[in-house]
């Protein structure tokens, strides 16, 4: 996992290519792997070691292991976030997201009911582990920074510190997915997500945070100072709380943009698929 050290060298990030969350259930001995979309580690008051909690990709509900229809109908998305005691999984049905999205917006209060289970590991898996794989890394600090490993076609891996009362701290890492660059005015902006962060950023300040207590998130960010996050998107229907116009919340933080620091200045080969494109 992500590490600092000096002048931005000799740190850790995840490698989510190889990272992942695996179970083997209890009624089927059935195993599954879900590929990492984030890692949340909190610190609470100056403890040493942190809690760690790690966002599985989404995926569309199936027959498990069925001759035909395959896919479950009424369609419904799932997404798990596990630590190593518990988990919850995140239950989306489709039909009905977008109208309980408006619903939410307005206020209303028939908004279609949370389907969403939060259990201990033990009660539904023989084993549920993550496997979290690092790679050395370096951050970009600043634009030209940033638009050299662009240009380089490396990979961006965010790291977001919120630093708690008492000397915790929180801290969100994930892979950016989405960059902009503007070299004309030397701007950037990430667009990515989901991360793993809580419902109602105030829930912060009593550094008592729980799985029950955090939602899939999207982040916006163009500075390394700040970030605003966009609550349990992309489908707004696992909190009750009334979402505002916009959706996001702006925090103040620290960034770090985390870049490979083993391409050399050199440019990566172009893929098969570029070169079709461009031809």
């Amino acid at each position: 996992m992500a590490s600092p050290g000096p002048n931005g060298a000799n740190r850790q990030r995840i490698n989510f290519q190889k990272s992942d969350l695996r179970w083997v259930t209890q009624k089927e001995k059935s195993h599954g792997s879900f590929k990492l979309e984030a890692v949340l580690r909190l610190w609470a008051e100056r403890s040493a070691s942190p809690t760690v909690w790690a966002l599985g990709t989404a995926v569309l509900a199936g027959n498990m292991y069925a001759d035909v229809g395959l896919p479950k109908f009424p369609p419904w998305m799932f997404q798990v976030a596990a630590g190593v005691s518990d988990h919850v999984i995140f239950r989306t049905e489709l039909s009905r997201s977008w109208s309980g999205w408006v619903r939410r917006l307005l206020g209303a209060s028939d908004a279609p009911p949370v389907t969403d289970t939060l259990n201990a590991n033990s009660e539904t898996f023989d084993s549920l582990e993550l496997y979290i794989e690092t790679e050395s890394a370096s951050a970009a600090r600043h634009y030209d920074d940033i638009a050299s490993h662009y240009f380089l076609r490396d990979h961006f891996t965010g790291l977001i510190t919120i630093n708690l009362p008492e000397g915790g701290k929180v801290e969100m890492e994930f892979p950016v997915k989405h960059l902009n660059l503007w070299p004309e005015r030397k701007r950037w902006q990430l667009e990515t997500g989901p991360v793993l962060f809580v419902k109602q950023p105030g829930e912060l300040a009593s550094g008592g945070i729980d799985l029950a207590d955090l939602l899939p998130c999207f982040v916006h960010a163009n500075r390394l100072d700040a970030v605003e996050f966009s609550p349990d998107f992309p489908f707004p229907m696992h909190w009750s709380g009334r979402l505002t116009r916009a959706g996001a919340q702006r925090l103040p933080c620290t960034l770090q943009m985390l870049v490979s620091d083993r391409l050399g200045g050199k440019m990566l080969p172009v893929s098969p698929m570029k070169a079709a494109i461009s031809s």
